[in-house]
C-alpha cells in the first residue's frame, strides 16, 4: 500500500491543470479531421 501511495504522490495536480488545455487543444485540432466522440474526451480526461 505504501508503494502505491508513493507512486500517486508523483502526480501533481498543478501539472495536470497546466497540461489540460494543451491536451484539449490537440483534441480539438484532431476533431477537425475525425468526428467528435464522447469516449475520446472521456479518455483524455481519464488520462489527465
Amino acid at each position: 500500500m505504501r508503494k502505491i501511495r508513493l507512486y500517486l504522490e508523483l502526480i501533481r495536480f498543478s501539472h495536470t491543470l497546466f497540461a489540460l488545455p494543451f491536451a484539449l487543444l490537440g483534441a480539438a485540432m484532431a476533431w477537425a479531421e475525425v468526428p467528435f466522440q464522447w469516449r475520446h474526451l472521456a479518455g483524455i480526461l481519464l488520462c489527465m
